[in-house]
């Protein structure tokens, strides 16, 4: 048992952030990342786990080889944006007309970030003989995504290919396989929530406020990660996160 391990982190970081102005102010940020960890696969680095550890047992020479790669939070790109933008009001016009399209805002973020780090397992994950139950496939070196991870499933459930069982195979017994951790990235996160609102003064202090928010707005289809134990199910995605989802409510203030 080794309960020793070290995490680095390095990134570039730029901000942008625009000071209220005609109504409008936005921060914007990029980070370009790489966070790396010789942990064992799936194992915390500011917690105990009980049952992780590494793939080739720690008698061996270099028993960390397999498990030096990107750690589970590591994003190449991430970008995320927010703004607040309140409407230039009309100055013309009857009166009914500039209260019914003055004092609109609308706010939103946005988020962008690459895919999480994927680690293939083998699907017969004793046949190193370890008795660790976490031996790797065997990847054979080339095209890891596409392929038809789906062949064969009924055409009513949902299944998108991702990464390619013919570039891969279970380990042969007595051997540990040869994927790396984290070597291989699954589908990015693109979303962009929105809302639009205005105050509708009705006594002195009192107010109604109309709010019209949506999540997910272009109802962009964000997959979650595929199978990555190399079975049957190996390679497919078969479900995604939230899609569009919109929402409308009235908050009066006094």
């Amino acid at each position: 048992v080794n309960m020793g391990g070290n995490v680095s982190y390095n990134s570039l970081q730029f901000s942008l952030t625009k000071q209220m102005q005609h109504g409008l102010c936005f921060l914007f940020n990029y980070t370009f990342s790489k966070a790396l960890s010789d942990l064992p696969y799936n194992a915390s680095a500011t917690a105990v786990v009980t049952g992780q550890s590494y793939v080739y047992p720690t008698y061996l020479p270099n028993y960390k080889a397999l498990d030096i790669g990107p750690t589970e939070f590591d994003h190449r790109n991430v970008i995320s944006a927010s703004y607040v933008w309140a409407f230039p009001a009309l100055r013309s016009g009857s009166k009914g007309l500039r209260y019914l399209v003055n004092y609109w805002q609308t706010q939103g973020i946005f988020s962008f970030r690459s895919g999480d780090p994927l680690t293939v397992l083998s699907g017969s994950s004793n046949n190193s003989g370890s008795y660790q139950e976490r031996d790797r496939a065997v990847y054979l070196g080339s095209h890891p995504y596409g392929g038809d991870a789906c062949s064969g499933v009924s055409a009513a459930t949902p299944c998108v290919n991702f990464l390619n069982p013919a570039a891969f195979k279970n380990n042969p017994a007595g051997t540990y396989g040869n994927a790396q951790k984290g070597a291989f990235i699954g589908p990015r996160y693109v979303d962009w929530d929105t809302s639009l609102f205005r105050d509708f003064p009705l006594h002195r202090q009192v107010a109604l406020q109309f709010r019209a928010e949506y999540f997910d707005v272009l109802n962009h289809t964000n997959f979650l990660d595929p199978g990555t134990t190399y079975t049957s199910s190996f390679g497919r995605i078969t479900g995604s996160n939230d899609p569009r989802i919109a929402q409308l409510a009235l908050k009066l203030s006094f």
